[in-house]
């Protein structure tokens, strides 16, 4: 995920990683505003900007994750 590398709007979001398509995207967020992961701040501009942050539930999430690619890394690297 992205977010918690410090990019938050939608577009670099959707450029950042490769095959990520807008919509996919889109269900992402709303999945995870509904778990209560990110939070979505929508400014009054034209035209619109809408900015992504991950919550305080989101940081703890992200280190969890974090710790699991750490421990299949380590894993893999044991089976080669």
């Amino acid at each position: 995920m992205s977010v918690h590398q410090g990019i938050n709007r939608p577009g670099a979001i959707t450029r950042s990683l490769d095959g990520l398509t807008t919509k996919v995207l889109n269900q992402c967020l709303r999945r995870m505003i509904g778990f209560g992961l990110v939070k979505r701040t929508s400014y009054p501009e034209t035209p619109p900007r809408v900015e992504y942050r991950l919550t305080e539930r989101g940081e703890r999430f992200v280190v969890i994750v974090v710790a699991v690619e750490e421990l299949q890394r380590e894993m893999s690297a044991q089976d080669e």
